[in-house]
Parts: C-alpha cells; structure tokens; sequence
C-alpha cells in the first residue's frame, strides 16, 4: 500500500505533468498555425520550447515512475478505478490532453506533407526550366577577353 506522503508527491507531480502537457498541446496548435501561414521562421524556435517541455515530462515520469508502481501494485482495474479519484481525475485529464494533441500533430504532419508536395514540384520545374535553358542556350567554349592577343 503507499503512503499517504507518496500520494500527495504522486499527485503533485501529475499536476505538475498535466500543465507541461497544457503547454505542449498550446505549443501544437501554435505549430499548426505556423504552418498554415507559412511563417516557417518561427518553427525552429518553437520546436526548441517543445523539446523542452518533453524533456521536462520525461523527468517527471522517471520520478513518478516508482510511486505509480506502487500505487498500481496488487490492484485490479476496478480498484484503480475506485481509488483515490483525484489521481484518477488528473489521469484522465493528461488522457484527454494526449489526444488533443495527437490529434493536432497527426493535422500537423499533413500540412507539412502537403507543403513538401509543393515544394518537390516546385523543384522540379525548376529543373526542367534548367534542361530548357541548356537546350536553347548551350555552353559556349571559354575565351579569355583580357589576354594580350599580339603574339
């Protein structure tokens, strides 16, 4: 059984684990929206914040990893579910935030998929109107147009 203490450490840091996922999810959207308008220079940043905000989570679980073991030691699903309901609240809220922001990074991956599509055809153009040029316009030999030409 864990201790009362345990508890309420286990229930801070999940509260602590559910504002990180706040930020996250708030910094997804904000990814999103970077994306649609096409400001991609403040993308490099944002990522920065979002592997911060994921690095911090994952130290969060390392210190909750013991006391969650604990807490679910020797318990049924039923018994979680009718344990202490706050820790099931914020569990239930960090599910939902997950969700939210997988959702957003599944419509983020499609953005940038459609956006490379543009980019790879944009390419390609730009290497035909090379071929087009070359065909129109060959490489004429190199002449020096400086040299003393009197011998």
């Amino acid at each position: 059984m864990i201790a009362e203490t345990d508890m309420e450490r286990m229930q801070s840091w999940l509260e602590e684990e559910l504002k990180c996922y706040q930020c996250l999810h708030q910094l997804a959207f904000t990814q999103r929206e970077i994306l649609q308008s096409s400001d991609l220079t403040r993308l490099h940043p944002l990522l920065e914040k979002k592997d911060r905000w994921i690095e911090k989570i994952a130290e969060i679980e390392v210190r909750l990893a013991p006391l969650r073991a604990e807490w679910l030691k020797g318990r049924s699903i039923d018994q979680r579910k009718r344990g202490d309901s706050s820790l099931n609240e914020l569990i239930d809220r960090i599910r939902k935030l997950l969700k939210g922001i997988l959702t957003v990074e599944e419509e983020t991956g499609h953005l940038l998929s459609e956006k490379r599509r543009v980019i790879e055809a944009g390419l390609k153009g730009v290497q035909k109107g090379k071929s087009l040029l070359r065909e129109y316009f060959p490489k004429r030999p190199y002449r020096a147009r400086f040299l003393d030409m009197r011998r």
